[in-house]
This record gives C-alpha cells, structure tokens and sequence, in this order.
C-alpha cells in the first residue's frame, strides 16, 4: 500500500507540475518561481520512483531469503536438510581437492547419528512430544559444534554433521559432548508431568580414514559405523 500511496504521489506532482506551468497567470507567479516548483517537482518525482524501485528490491530480497530458507532449511528443527547436506559435500570435496591438487587425503569429517528407539516415543507419546525431542537434539547438537560445522537433519530421526578442517580431537570431543549431552538431558514426555531419556548412536568417518575422491566413500563408512554402534547395544560411538 506504501509503494501505492508513494506512486500516486509522484503522479501528482507531476501533474501538478505541468498545470503550474501551463497556467501560470493564474498562480500569478513569476516565470522563475515556475521553473523552480516545476525542478522541485521533477526532483521530488525522481525521489518517489528511487524509493519504490528500493522498497521493490527490499520486498525481492526478502522474498529470495525466504526462499533460500526453505530450500535448504529443515523446517522443523532449523537444521539444514537433506538437499543442502548432499550438495554441501560435493562442493566441499571439490573445492579441497582443487586446493590441494598435490594430495588425495581430504580434511573432512562427517558423523550419521540416529536417535535410539525413536519410534517408540511416537509411538507412546506422540508425534508432538517426538517434534520437541527432535528440536531439543539438534539444539545439543548446535551447542557442541561450531559454527562452521554444518548440523542437518538426514531423514526422520537421523542426522548429519559436516566437519571441514579441523582437528580429529576436537571432532571426537564435539561428538562426545552431544553423546553425553542428550543422555543427560531430560526430555519432556507429557507436558512436563513425565520426564525422561533419550540416546543417540553415532558413526564418524573421515580424516585419516580414507583417501578418495569421492563425497559417497566417508558418508558410506560413517553410515555403517553407525550400525556397528546399534549393533553393540547403542548410545555409543564408533569411530574406527
């Protein structure tokens, strides 16, 4: 309505300021004082139609932020999605590798985690409290890692997170720390009149683990470790 209102405005003056000139010995003004109304006019329009063309491309660059947000963020958790995580390690991979054309060994590191007997909140809760568990987890997550570290939601109850050029420790700690940080967390089941547990298994690879040029090979060893850790009774973590 603002960007109506501005347009209109403009239009009036300009139109005003057409009027002023043709009948000026009505306004019994001087040729001069038209010249200047009618230059105030043109300046003001110029201004009008410089602050509708801003507005237009406020609203556009907004409306291409919103865009990008649901394009790459999950909806629900804030974490980003599955899209956005595939693409971001193609480019990464590529990008290393181009940086270091002498080297096959990528600096990259990814963690699969899965939140152990996910189902069964669902399925004795509900759909709402198994929402706010998977809130309350990417939100560990987040707080553990840094914030070059890119937390995504894989699918359902499963996540990944991409590490670029850092350290196997402070990886292995940032892990840990989610690990324990979800044991430890109490969860509300039923509008807080029920409190309890959740645990999560974790698969990490990368590193010092492989050397390949190719994304799939660290996501896949990652993948299976988290089913080693499943297998070995789960709320653990496989690395190795």
């Amino acid at each position: 309505m603002k960007i109506i209102e501005v347009l209109l405005i403009t239009i009036t003056l300009s139109i005003s300021y057409i009027i002023t000139a043709d009948y000026s010995i009505l306004y019994r003004l001087s040729r001069v004082t038209v010249v200047n109304i009618g230059l105030a006019n043109i300046i003001l329009s110029i201004l009008g139609m410089s602050f509708i063309i801003y507005r237009y491309y406020k609203a556009t660059e907004k409306l291409n932020e919103e865009l990008r947000k649901i394009s790459e963020i999950d909806g629900l958790t804030g974490a980003y999605n599955r899209m956005f995580f595939d693409q971001s390690l193609k480019d990464l991979v590529e990008d290393i590798l181009e940086e270091n054309k002498s080297s096959s060994k990528i600096n990259l590191g990814i963690a699969i985690i899965d939140i152990d007997d996910f189902k069964r909140i669902n399925d004795i809760y509900g759909h709402i409290v198994g929402d706010s568990v998977l809130k309350k987890v990417v939100e560990i997550m987040k707080e553990s890692t840094s914030s070059k570290d890119l937390v995504c939601r894989y699918g359902g109850e499963e996540f990944a997170i991409l590490f670029l050029k850092s350290s196997r420790r402070r990886v292995l700690k940032a892990i840990r720390d989610i690990r324990v940080g979800i044991e430890d967390c109490e969860f509300d089941f039923n509008d807080k009149s029920i409190r309890g547990h959740v645990t999560v298994s974790i698969g990490l690879a990368g590193f010092e683990d492989f050397y390949t040029n190719d994304p799939l090979t660290i996501l896949n060893l990652a993948d299976q470790r988290l089913y080693q850790a499943k297998n070995r009774g789960k709320n653990k973590v496989v690395s190795s």
